[in-house]
């Protein structure tokens, strides 16, 4: 064998080495981050036995959890969403509840919860009004979704963290006489805030009104703890004569009472009869009544 065919064999004798390795070291990262279809298996049947149903397609593979999510309500976080919707000159003071930045034609209040509300005075928009007109009036006409979902994700940037992506979820719109009237979810790094539902009205290109609860603050930390994975926690679910229908991987927010949150992973189970359930992954308590 002459020394160009040798070593042409030994490229290839080491090509197909790294091939293997690289293949082996998929494999194990695969291990340990998923479930693979027996695992699945074997935990549904056992799960049966004891009055917890769900198909193997429903269980979540994903061995791991997103961080737990520390935000803190803090006035430069309250200022910098203030600035974002507020259209003319404000002043501000605390109240009780939180802090308000108003003027003679606007109001915007944010409260410890991080609950909220922005109201312009002229147009008198309330939150039952705006979920009558989205009943009313229901559309969805996907270009104008995006632009109703780009607008709110703007306005959310300049309160946010630069660590983590705030996104929404546009679950009802709704169209009348150049009004665009929107409900939707907060998500953090692609997962959902469990009650992080609000209310907005888009006129002209400005929010003109918005109700309800948004998780936004410059100051956080992020940090792992232990969990619950995928199938460890189906068996701390109570025995149900339901089926589960979906499970997902969302954040639960705790308060520390401190004036700050903790996002902790949680998992969601909806069942047959459209009933959600929502499991701490830390703790393994159900975090729902």
């Amino acid at each position: 064998m002459n020394s160009k065919k040798l070593k042409l064999v030994i490229i290839l004798i080491f090509l197909f080495v790294n091939l293997f390795f690289l293949f082996e070291l998929k494999s194990l990262r695969d291990a340990k981050s998923f479930f693979n279809e027996t695992e699945i298996a074997e935990a549904v049947e056992v799960l049966d036995s004891k009055g917890i149903k769900i198909s193997p397609e429903t269980v979540l593979r994903e061995k791991v959890v997103p961080e737990t999510v520390k935000l803190d309500f803090t006035l430069t976080s309250v200022e910098a969403m203030a600035k974002s919707i507020m259209r003319e000159e404000y002043g501000s003071f605390k109240i009780p509840e939180g802090q308000r930045f108003t003027n003679d034609k606007e109001s915007f209040s944010s409260f410890y919860d991080f609950s909220f509300e922005y109201q312009l005075f002229d147009y008198g928009f309330t939150t039952d009004s705006v979920g009558r007109a989205l009943t009313d009036y229901a559309s969805y006409d996907e270009k104008q979704v995006k632009k109703a979902k780009k607008h709110l994700e703007k306005l959310l940037s300049g309160a946010s963290p630069d660590s983590h992506e705030i996104t929404v979820r546009v679950n009802k719109y709704a169209e009348k006489d150049g009004f665009s009237f929107v409900e939707a979810t907060e998500y953090i790094d692609g997962y959902e805030i469990d009650g992080a539902d609000f209310l907005a009205v888009i006129y002209n290109g400005n929010i003109i009104f918005l109700s309800g609860k948004l998780y936004f603050s410059n100051q956080t930390s992020s940090y792992t703890t232990d969990f619950h994975d995928s199938i460890n926690i189906l068996f701390e679910i109570d025995e149900t004569d339901f089926e589960i229908k979906q499970m997902e991987l969302i954040y639960f927010p705790v308060s520390d009472k401190n004036n700050a949150y903790y996002l902790t992973p949680a998992y969601k189970f909806t069942y047959e009869n459209g009933k959600s359930d929502v499991y701490d992954a830390t703790s393994g308590i159900r975090r729902t009544e």
